[in-house]
């Protein structure tokens, strides 16, 4: 619980279009499934309208928030490394399993895709977030 006059500080993801990584795993992922693909990237970058946010700050009862638009440089050992946490290291691999498609070969075209972006060995690339401070 925050104490009366406490600040809530958080961050959330930026939009899909300003996160390359999440866009490319997204769209490979989807490219393997005959149906609807799993739409588990677009949740985690949906939440980042500073208006919709800020309206939520005020109906939970803080005041003063502020967000700082994030343009950050991200990077891995290998884009083949960041492709498996990609895949392998979050729901999207359960769905990927229910298919009964091969997380291996789309662990190796996520990396593949993630090469022509921001190299290999190491992985380097661009990610945008918002950081929110908040008094109740």
């Amino acid at each position: 619980m925050l104490r009366p006059g406490g600040t809530l500080h958080f961050n959330v993801w930026g939009p899909i279009e300003a996160n390359p990584f999440a866009r490319i795993v997204q769209e490979v992922v989807g490219r393997f499934f005959r149906g609807a693909p799993p739409t588990f990237y677009q949740l985690p970058f949906g939440y980042h309208d500073e208006a919709v946010i800020r309206a939520h700050l005020d109906q939970a009862g803080f005041s003063r928030s502020t967000a700082t638009q994030l343009a950050l440089s991200i990077e891995a050992p290998s884009a083949r490394q960041f492709a498996r946490g990609l895949v392998e290291g979050n729901p999207v691999v359960y769905a990927i399993q229910e298919a009964g498609l091969p997380v291996s070969a789309i662990v190796e075209a996520v990396a593949a895709a993630l090469v022509a972006e921001g190299g290999d060995s190491p992985f380097r690339g661009a990610t945008s977030a918002l950081a929110w401070s908040a008094r109740n």
